[in-house]
């Protein structure tokens, strides 16, 4: 698995540095501009329901402990929605600066790319999290998951055919 995981890496790298050779790079990503749109849409719902519970409260529809027990709530998901805003908007600025070809997440997987074992430094390094199922089958979460999902979604936006079919090719 960490073999193939290796493999896939070494060829993102190839494919990243075709893309920085280009004119014309995208750095936009279409996944956290998704993830923006729906959280601000959320938060202004939420501020919605909260003027609403308020004009409830005053007309007299909802008592003054529902409307404080409906703010408390609301007021908990706006900042919750606000923490998400600023994490999402983090990752907007780091997706904007693009993808390197020699940047930690590759470096890391690549050192390992002639290794014919397994040992203790490459599992803690490589490896966040490995699963053994009751059907003895095995799920192996890897380290540098959001490195990897900023890497494709780079690839993604500056590739015409889809990921699949260059990497097929390269094989």
């Amino acid at each position: 698995m960490i073999q193939a995981q290796i493999g896939l890496v070494a060829d993102l790298q190839s494919i990243v540095e075709e893309i920085n050779g280009r004119p014309e790079i995208n750095r936009q990503s279409l996944r956290i501009n998704q993830l923006l749109e729906n959280c601000q849409r959320e938060f202004e719902r939420e501020t919605r329901l909260l003027d609403s519970s308020y004009l409830d409260w005053k007309n007299g529809d909802i008592s003054k402990e529902q409307y404080q027990r409906i703010r408390e709530e609301a007021e908990k998901r706006l900042e919750q929605i606000r923490a998400t805003l600023q994490t999402l908007i983090a990752e907007q600025q780091k997706a904007a600066e693009g993808v390197k070809a020699n940047n930690e997440y590759f470096e890391r997987f690549l050192k390992y790319q002639n290794a014919e074992a397994l040992d203790r430094l490459m599992l803690v390094e490589l490896i966040d999290r490995i699963y053994i199922n009751e059907d003895k089958s095995v799920k192996v979460e890897f380290n540098f998951s959001d490195q990897y999902l900023r890497v494709m979604d780079f690839v993604q936006q500056n590739t015409v055919e889809p990921l699949r079919l260059t990497l097929e090719k390269r094989n």
